[in-house]
């Protein structure tokens, strides 16, 4: 045998204006707010049967058990329903039935959102243009959970798409970072910048890297070199130590940065240029002791010899002998 069909439903909804009905509002004027649960429970009976339901001897009797109010009060408030059209008193009065015209379309659109096929066969009290409305509302709500589908999926792709997001950004801070490029970094220098005294710093510290740089390559110049020792009358082994002095003294004066090799190479070449300039009038500046010695080195030289001439003076017999020349302005 196939499954039997449930009429009944589980749920029904309450219009949220319920209060603002007038038959609901002389209903609580007549009968006072209990009346109110007595009709909500006669509701949850009908509905739970399908649309009507029968009536019984016994009914206020289980409603005043179930609410805790008398029996007469109960019998009271089903008649003012009746009365004020809350309940339909003519299929009452002929069929012992209590239901309505509402509580049956209520019913047809409840079977319409659970997908369930409505009939109302027995003690039918809606007209056939209430029913072809009633037909409309269903293609309209079956309309409607069609958006309210694609809408969630809408929503369930915005939400991935932003979980990926997330995910990738844990996995760029997690992931070591990507090797050093320019481009990007002038990016984040447009988009970041810094304080004047930081990129004051950053820009010091690049172009003494490059000031290094361009010396290195300078000194794998041999051809270069070579042109400058013998221009200098220097030895091409001290330009290294020259170029050690050069990029001291560049850093010092904040002067580290060239456009181009050449124009390091002239700096270079004033700066050797002016050195040696000074260097010769320091030496000439020196204080001697006579006017022929000009360095230690030749003092220490001539104090040798002049020792050397003593001595052999003394132990020679003939004490005539001559002065060397290169003692003689000593």
């Amino acid at each position: 045998m196939g499954r039997q069909r449930k009429v009944g439903l589980d749920y029904f909804p309450i219009d949220v204006d319920m209060f603002q009905d007038i038959k609901v509002r002389k209903l609580i004027r007549h009968q006072g707010g209990k009346a109110i649960t007595v009709y909500a429970l006669l509701l949850c009976y009908i509905y739970k049967s399908g649309y009507y339901l029968r009536w019984d001897k016994e009914l206020p009797f289980i409603i005043s058990e179930l609410l805790g109010y008398e029996e007469v009060f109960i019998t009271e408030v089903i008649k003012c329903c009746l009365l004020l059209g809350l309940l339909d008193k003519a299929l009452y009065d002929s069929q012992n039935v209590l239901t309505s015209k509402g509580i049956q379309l209520r019913y047809l659109r409840s079977c319409s959102e659970i997908r369930r096929k409505g009939v109302i066969k027995e003690y039918n009290l809606i007209s056939s243009e209430e029913k072809s409305i009633s037909s409309e509302e269903k293609l309209i709500s079956s309309e409607e959970k069609i958006i309210s589908s694609e809408e969630m999926y809408k929503n369930v792709q915005e939400c991935t798409i932003k979980e990926t997001e997330k995910e990738n950004e844990k996995e760029r801070s997690l992931s070591p970072t990507p090797p050093y490029s320019k481009e990007k970094e002038k990016e984040k220098e447009k988009e970041n910048p810094l304080p004047l005294s930081r990129a004051c710093a950053r820009t010091r510290e690049e172009s003494e890297l490059k000031l290094h740089d361009q010396l290195q390559e300078l000194c794998k110049d041999s051809s270069w070199k070579e042109l400058v020792a013998m221009r200098y009358a220097i030895k091409a082994q001290d330009i290294i130590s020259l170029f050690n002095e050069f990029e001291l003294e560049c850093k010092i004066n904040e002067k580290c940065y060239h456009e181009s090799l050449g124009d390091l190479k002239r700096h270079f070449s004033n700066w050797l240029r002016i050195k040696q300039r000074k260097d010769n009038a320091d030496n000439n500046n020196k204080p001697n002791g006579s006017a022929g010695c000009t360095s230690a080195s030749t003092r220490e030289e001539r104090t040798r010899e002049w020792l050397a001439y003593t001595q052999a003076r003394m132990l020679s017999d003939n004490n005539a002998d001559e002065i060397p020349e290169a003692l003689r302005d000593c």
